[in-house]
Order: C-alpha cells, then structure tokens, then sequence
C-alpha cells in the first residue's frame, strides 16, 4: 500500500476520488431508494461501495490517472481518464453484481451507481481546470500585439503556451493562413484573419507590434514571399524552429530566433 501511495503524485485528487464515489451511492441511493428501503438495506449496499473504491483507484493507478497535472492536461489525457473511468464502471458493475454475492444483485442500482461515479471523478478534473482558466487565467490584455503566420498545429502550440504562461507578455491579434477554407475560423479562440496579401493591412489596423512565422511545412518560394511582405510592415519577425525540432523538442516561445530575409 505504501508503494501504491508512494506513485500517486497528487493525493488531494485520491482523496477526492474516494469522496466522489461516495456521493455518486449517496446520490444513486437518494434517488432509486426510499428511507425506509435503505435503513432495511443498506448493509447490503456497503460491500459494493467498498467495492467500487478500490476498482476505481487501482484502474486510475494502472492508467497513471494520479500522475497528470490536471491544470495543463493535454486532449489525449483526458480520454484516457474517461478510458479509466469506464473500465472502472465496467469492472465494477460486473463484480458487484455477480461476484460480491454469487448472484444478480440490485442490476439497476449498480450500474447507476458506477457510471455516476465516472462521471463524478471525471467531472472533479474537468471541473479544475475550468475554475483555473476563470480565476487563474493570464492576463495579456496589456501585451505585445502579435501576429502569427500560420494556422496549423505549431500555431495552436504557440496559442496554448501564450494563453496559459503569464510569463509571456504577447496578446496575439490574429493568425494568418492562405487556406481560404481557414478564414474567419477560430483556433483557441483567436481568429484566422485572412492571407498573406492581407498582413500589411491587418498589421496597421491591429497596431502589430511583432510578428511570429510558425509554418514548417511550405516552399522556399513561398516563405521568401511571405517574409518579404512582413519586412514591409516594419515589425520584427521572429520564427518557430525547423520542421524536426518542431516535432521532436516541442513548439516553444523560447525557441524562436530574429529572421532576417535571407534565412
């Protein structure tokens, strides 16, 4: 057990697990039993709480559930804590059933009782990281005025760092992409504002006071067109690394270097 305690990084949300079962029964009870019914049952009910406590902390143990920072959790760890959480209903619903007592043994009020546990415990993650973005949430109202060229996934890195590291002082105005089928949409709530003929419009309008080139995948050709507009605008040009270092180290702020026109 010290082992197993040793391995949950964060025990605020073992804890947390632990409460959120018991008021997915309490609740699942609440509403399927009447007082009376419960007071005549509820040492019947015990071992499948029992039960779906430890099921649900050994399947988030297995799925390294206690070992992701909530806060910064990507897309592909939240389906993996709703995976966990499923598998640990399943499990659970399978065993309390048919195993607790060797026979079929309150059906509806088991499944019930371990999906709303699911949810619950899945709901408490969710539930931080939204309070986070409300009351934690950088503010870069006051920032540099950022232009970013591309609107492809190392500018949705780019966006995800700046709106989540006060550190950084940059409020982006835009995204510029080509793809016609791009503009007016948004990507982590900025807008793709238009192509490349539209920069030098959009950098005197939006009072740009930066610009950041975050595409790896485009001709020499096209690069030397795009980085010659944005010489026009005046603003300084900085750009994300290569393709590979890209792929391999991560799109980071930190790794952006002055261009010149002739890179």
């Amino acid at each position: 057990m010290k082992r197993f305690l040793d391995n949950v990084r964060n025990r605020v949300f073992f804890a947390a697990d632990i409460f959120s079962i018991l008021v997915a029964y309490a609740v699942t009870v609440g509403l399927m039993f009447t007082v009376v019914d419960f007071l005549e049952h509820y040492t019947e009910i015990l071992p499948f709480v029992g039960v779906s406590i430890v099921v649900f902390l050994l399947s988030f143990y297995v799925f390294d559930v206690y070992k992701v920072y909530w806060v910064y959790a990507s897309t592909n760890e939240y389906l993996k804590l709703v995976l966990a959480a499923i598998s640990a209903a399943l499990v659970c619903v399978f065993a309390n059933i048919f195993i607790v007592f060797g026979q079929v043994a309150y059906p509806k009020f088991n499944i019930a009782a371990n999906f709303v546990a699911a949810i619950c415990t899945v709901s408490v993650r969710f539930g931080l990281k939204v309070l986070y973005k409300i009351y934690f949430k950088p503010d870069h109202s006051k920032g540099k005025r950022v232009l970013i060229i591309g609107a492809g996934r190392m500018s949705s890195m780019l966006l995800r760092e700046i709106r989540d590291d006060a550190r950084l002082n940059y409020r982006v105005v835009g995204l510029i992409d080509d793809d016609k089928k791009l503009h007016s949409r948004m990507m982590s709530g900025t807008k793709v504002l238009g192509g490349r003929e539209s920069i030098i419009k959009i950098c005197k309008a939006k009072s740009v006071e930066k610009i950041i080139f975050a595409i790896y995948t485009i001709t020499p050709k096209d690069k030397r067109e795009i980085l010659e507009i944005c010489a026009k605008t005046g603003c300084p040009v900085m750009m994300m690394p290569s393709t590979k270092d890209a792929l391999t180290s991560g799109a980071s702020i930190k790794s952006m270097r002055n261009i010149e026109i002739e890179d």
